[in-house]
């Protein structure tokens, strides 16, 4: 008569498996129970580290205003040889009245939608997705401004020596003004990105005190245009703006953020390749030998 063998310890049923949890969701016309709600979306938010003071765009925007700008002075310059000093373009430089402030009124129009379009549609294939079709490796290759930092401080200086040889010569043309003051902000963008939001209204509130004492030396010494002169206007108001946003806000948070680790290590980088570094480490390497 033959036993069954013992079992080697007691049996274990499998777990039954969960059952699906199915969330509640919120329609459009309120919550209801009884329907699953679906996740918020993951990338909300993600591209506001690229709008603003990002320069990228601000760049391209500009590039294309320059060109657009060459092309306008180049058929100029070939129309007007032909004799035809009446022909509208022909007298672009010579206004003195509402179409001066209008010319470069619409320059910045176009700037400001140049940067939109840009950003609207290069945001996703240059800095998330990495595209490596023709038309976004050519814009992300042509806006490289981190490389051209030091050389676009540079231009903006040149640009605002221009601008207060035009005032004090009287000898103000729209287009070139137009230019010059896009020349100013793009590379004010590449220094904001860098600094922390206190820093930014500090320096706009100097902006301020600095257009506020030239409206006045305008004013003394009748050096007064109206389109610089409205410019000038333009960035006090910016700058009265700052120091209502300096006295309102709580900065003692703000003011102690800092860069995210990825945004430092690239500043250093940077900085560690401009002239002015290389030029130093160079002499430290040699006299520390």
């Amino acid at each position: 008569m033959q036993y069954p063998l013992p079992s080697a310890g007691p049996t274990i049923s499998p777990a039954p498996q969960p059952a699906p949890v199915v969330s509640p969701t919120i329609p459009i016309g309120g919550p209801a129970a009884g329907q699953p709600q679906s996740p918020p979306p993951l990338n909300a938010g993600r591209t506001q580290q690229f709008r603003g003071w990002y320069p990228r765009w601000w760049l391209l925007s500009a590039m294309f205003c320059g060109v657009l700008l060459g092309l306008l002075l180049l058929s100029q310059r070939i129309v007007c040889q032909g004799g035809q000093t009446t022909a509208l373009l022909c007298q672009v430089g010579n206004w003195t009245d509402w179409r001066e402030g209008g010319s470069v009124a619409l320059i910045w129009v176009i700037f400001l939608l140049g940067w939109l379009v840009t950003y609207v549609n290069f945001v996703r294939p240059i800095e998330f997705k990495h595209s490596h079709a023709p038309l976004p490796r050519f814009f992300k290759w042509i806006s490289q401004f981190r490389a051209v930092y030091s050389p676009l401080l540079i231009y903006a200086g040149m640009a605002l020596c221009g601008i207060i040889f035009m005032l004090i010569l009287k000898s103000f043309h729209p287009l070139a003004f137009a230019f010059c003051t896009i020349v100013v902000f793009v590379a004010n963008c590449q220094f904001f990105h860098r600094i922390t939001p206190l820093q930014r209204r500090r320096y706009l509130l100097g902006y301020a005190i600095l257009a506020l004492v030239c409206i006045i030396v305008t004013l003394i010494f009748q050096l007064t245009q109206p389109v610089i002169l409205v410019s000038e206007a333009i960035i006090v108001l910016v700058g009265v703006w700052a120091a209502v946003s300096l006295s309102r806000k709580d900065w003692n948070a703000v003011s102690t953020q800092q860069l995210t680790a990825e945004e430092q290590l690239a500043i250093a980088n940077e900085k560690a390749l401009e002239p002015g570094e290389v030029f130093r480490d160079l002499i430290r390497a040699i006299f520390h030998r």
